[in-house]
């Protein structure tokens, strides 16, 4: 009886097979896509053309230069497509001899260095003579003649990358389908489909791997050796690994971070290849740290801030705020929508990087002043917009505001005020609870009126058992925390803000381990072990929030270090607990989150909460550092007051 072959070894030779037959013709008749799947081998569309629209799926536009008096003209065709699918894309041409015409697909600086080769379909009865071109970042060209036979059916054209020896794949600008008659006129039609990249398990991934200064290798350490450091040991441990991220998953080429990277071992290992405000505040704040913890030095923290400056200066802005996302590979806007919130976070780390590093300051206050915050104040209702639309002409504004004082967004308040771009009231128009009208909310809030700046505050709170909160929208430990990075309010709010925090984690602690008898606490925002919901998810404790975002049983880390400088025995003991129970620490430390339930643990690291994971570390190994500086800062020193002179309960 023979042996069954290996599920490897089966790769294998599936493998071998598709390679010979590659290798042996130049163009490959009546393959499917779906048979094409099954192989060991994984494809990164240009476009499908199936939504009959521009973009292409890299983002990219699609264009036609052509020799007068030749023409061409394409249309997107729903009657006539590979896949019985979609559109197809349809040429009509026109063409005279010596009189060329072209279709122009953008690439988009698309970093494919692993591919084998690319392939596209296509139907066309005679017809004209036809070349495909690529042209590289550099400028550089290759160009390959197609010998396809005319015939009623849609073939196969696969072409390999080593058909074009003079192209850097690392970055490929255009596309371009040369048509042309040598000796008489000719017109007609002829269809397009299915533009792809093929190459190796995990294609893409791999290719935009080779953009950053590093990667996990390791997916598991030894949690044994964890567990026996002593408590500063440990966390000095955790922070060094969690500071890979920054070390590591940045480009080279931009020096932006990315903005997440999946290392699941049952799909294809992903990269989130764009970044946001926020992440590049963090990555400053996380710079700051390391250096701080003697990680890396002076010289070298300075290198990689101005390295990321010459991109900051490059990357298109509005009335000076950034963009929500760019493409850390090519700088693309992905969106062209502004966030206050994200903003306000870039802002705090040119803030601390300008009072840790006074050299670059030139630098990080031009970029601040350039912010004009007055732009998303709404005066009528005395809070920021969440962002503006810049897809509409004129640009607009968000109907809703960021109304809640206990969320993120307090910070990017307070630095609008501290430059001058909204006026002090705005702190005190912002709500603490909601107003006891709006009954929708989880709670009718209790409380009393208090004037402060000549403003009545209504100083509201919900009940968690025996403790006063103030809510924020989803009940999240992130939106009431994550502001402590930088802001000193155990300290300047002790009757405020400050005293919040402390119910809110004491609430936190009880809700997970007393009332749900999870084994350990921390519920916010993080990475869905189970990949439902896009992969991402908000969770909360809904009777801390207006809203009140959902609680499934899901635990990050991050949210309970945040929380290390008001409880810091009971978060190591929980942070102990994590890495005991559950497969949660890599190469670059804990991962993002873990299922109490399934003990499944999610693969992924996310910039944002790396961020706020290793910006609380640094704070509490330094004994408030990153605090200091922005608070030694003249924008924050403004707006101290309005910290200090509240009292919620």
């Amino acid at each position: 009886m023979s042996p069954l072959l290996s599920p490897y070894l089966m790769k294998k030779i599936f493998l071998f097979i598709f390679l010979f037959l590659f290798s042996s013709c130049s163009h490959l008749q009546n393959i499917k896509i779906k048979e094409e799947k099954i192989l060991p081998f994984s494809l990164k569309y240009i476009d499908d053309f199936n939504d009959g629209c521009l973009p292409n799926l890299l983002g990219g536009k699609m264009t036609v230069e052509k020799e007068a008096p030749s023409e061409l003209s394409y249309f997107y065709d729903k009657l006539d497509t590979f896949d019985q699918k979609g559109y197809s894309l349809k040429l009509k041409y026109r063409l005279v001899p010596q009189k060329k015409a072209d279709l122009i697909i953008d690439l988009n600086d698309l970093d494919i260095s692993r591919a084998y080769g690319f392939s596209f379909w296509i139907k066309k009865i005679d017809g004209p003579k036809i070349e495909v071109m690529l042209k590289d970042g550099e400028g550089r060209e290759g160009k390959v003649f197609l010998d396809i036979p005319s015939q009623r059916n849609w073939q196969k054209v696969s072409l390999k990358c080593s058909d074009f020896p003079e192209i850097d794949f690392n970055r490929l600008k255009e596309l371009r389908l040369i048509f042309s008659s040598l000796d008489r006129f000719i017109e007609g039609e002829l269809f397009l489909d299915e533009f792809f990249f093929f190459g190796p398990e995990h294609l893409f991934f791999e290719s935009i791997k080779d953009n950053l200064y590093g990667f996990p290798t390791v997916k598991k350490l030894n949690k044994k050796y964890l567990l026996n450091r002593p408590d500063e040991v440990l966390l000095k441990e955790i922070a060094r690994d969690t500071w890979l991220y920054f070390k590591n998953l940045v480009d080279k080429r931009t020096n932006l971070p990315v903005d997440w990277i999946d290392l699941d071992e049952n799909k294809e290992y992903r990269i989130g290849d764009y970044t946001s405000p926020t992440n590049i505040g963090l990555y400053f704040l996380a710079i700051v740290g390391a250096y701080e913890l003697g990680f890396i030095t002076r010289g070298e923290a300075l290198e990689r801030v101005e390295a990321t400056f010459n991109t900051l200066r490059k990357l298109p802005r509005w009335r000076g705020l950034f963009y929500n996302w760019y493409s850390t590979t090519n700088l693309q806007i992905t969106r062209k929508y502004i966030s206050s919130v994200d903003n306000g976070w870039l802002s705090a780390g040119l803030i601390v990087l300008r009072q840790a590093f006074p050299e670059i300051e030139p630098v990080c206050t031009e970029i601040l002043q350039g912010m004009d915050y007055s732009t998303l104040y709404d005066p009528v209702e005395g809070k920021l917009y969440l962002g503006y639309e810049l897809n509409r002409e004129p640009p607009v504004p968000t109907p809703y505001h960021y109304g809640q004082i206990a969320t993120e967004p307090r910070v990017t308040s307070l630095i609008a005020i501290g430059k001058g771009d909204v006026p002090p009231e705005h702190w005190f128009r912002i709500y603490r609870t909601l107003p006891i009208s709006w009954t929708w909310q989880r709670q009718k809030p209790e409380g009393k009126y208090r004037e402060y700046l000549e403003i009545d505050v209504f100083e509201g709170y919900y009940k968690y058992k025996d403790l006063k909160i103030v809510p924020s929208w989803g009940g999240s430990l992130f939106e009431f925390l994550m502001p402590v990075l930088v802001l000193k309010e155990k300290e300047l709010a002790p009757r405020g803000l400050g005293l919040n925090n402390e119910n809110v984690i004491k609430a936190h602690i009880d809700y997970a381990l007393s009332e749900k008898k999870y084994p350990v606490w921390g519920i916010s925002p993080c990475s869905t072990p189970d990949g439902r919901y896009g992969g991402y998810h908000e969770y909360g404790i809904a009777d801390l929030g207006s809203k009140g975002y959902t609680d499934e049983g899901i635990i990050t880390p991050h949210a309970s270090i945040l929380a290390i400088d008001y409880f810091p025995q009971e978060v190591i003991k929980n942070i102990r607990e994590m890495i005991k129970l559950y497969e949660l620490y890599g190469e670059y430390g804990l991962y993002d989150s873990l299922d109490v339930h399934t003990k499944k643990v999610s693969s992924r690291y996310l910039c944002l909460d790396q961020g706020m994971l290793f910006v609380s570390l640094a704070n509490y190994l330094t004994k408030g550092k990153i605090r200091d500086y922005f608070h030694n800062d003249p924008i924050i020193k403004n707006v101290e007051y309005l910290l200090s002179m509240e009292e919620f309960f």
